[in-house]
């Protein structure tokens, strides 16, 4: 939406935001390509003149939501640099087979973007922008969705660790009882509300002031891996539901040892058989 909103022409956000807004329509992105990833400028999708309409060849990659969207934002070179194209996935030549068999965000739908002389009016062509000003700056905006996406991560691991604590029974009790566990909990409490704070600060400076890309970029680094330290704690109490969680996402069974004996900190390390 935010491409759009930015760049696109009074048509274009008449046609597709109020839709979008409504969920009506879902739109996805499509900049990543199979070879060219964080080097963007090295796209290969290109976008030709031909007559008063563009036509569009190439491939994009990772496309969140790209199988079911309404509407494709696709980044193209042009003769002019780089430009964005609004384009309705009903359009002939234009495909997104699903990606299968990912190893994380399996609840997201990702998609290959195949553009195959996929013709557009004259008008698809995003008015607003030229060049890598355009998808980067959409990256930024992004980012700051991506730090609460990381924190609804997190707190439904929190809220799922502390149910299987108040479950599992040990010594004829639940474990949610022993200090060393509680601990871990506190951990992963104090983590979640230190990244739901940072976020909320972000989105009060966007309202504000705006947000550079680099308040955007620390957003998105850092609650991730308040994400991950949430939602796999670390000490023998916790190895047999990490273990679970990584095997069922990875496919790679796990085992539990300790970085020191002299701390009760553990790490995880696929194990030989995996390894083999």
């Amino acid at each position: 939406m935010y491409a759009i909103h930015a760049f696109g022409s009074e048509e274009q956000k008449e046609e597709w935001l109020p839709r979008m807004a409504a969920g009506t329509a879902i739109g996805c992105f499509g900049l990543t390509e199979p070879d060219s990833g964080s080097d963007p400028g090295s796209m290969r999708t290109a976008a030709r003149r031909d007559g008063d309409d563009w036509v569009l060849d190439g491939r994009k990659m990772w496309i969140t939501n790209g199988s079911v969207a309404d509407v494709a934002v696709v980044w193209a070179r042009t003769e002019d640099g780089i430009r964005g194209f609004v384009v309705p996935t009903d359009t002939p030549g234009f495909s997104a087979p699903a990606i299968k068999h990912k190893m994380s965000l399996r609840a997201s739908v990702t998609s290959e973007l195949v553009l195959d002389s996929v013709r557009l009016p004259g008008s698809a062509v995003l008015p607003g922008v030229r060049g890598l000003r355009g998808p980067l700056s959409c990256l930024s905006e992004a980012r700051y969705g991506i730090a609460w996406g990381a924190m609804g991560a997190a707190r439904s691991a929190f809220r799922a660790a502390l149910a299987y604590a108040g479950e599992r029974v040990q010594f004829g009790r639940p474990i949610s009882g022993f200090q060393l566990t509680q601990a871990k909990l506190t951990d992963m409490s104090l983590e979640l509300n230190k990244g739901v704070l940072l976020a909320l600060h972000l989105g009060r400076t966007k309202d504000d002031r705006g947000l550079r890309p680099s308040r955007s970029a620390t957003a998105s680094s850092t609650t991730p891996g308040r994400r991950w330290r949430s939602a796999v704690p670390r000490g023998p109490c916790w190895a047999r539901t990490a273990s679970r969680w990584s095997t069922r996402s990875s496919g790679t069974p796990t085992t539990w040892s300790r970085s020191s004996p002299t701390r009760a900190r553990w790490r995880c390390t696929p194990s030989s058989s995996a390894r083999r």
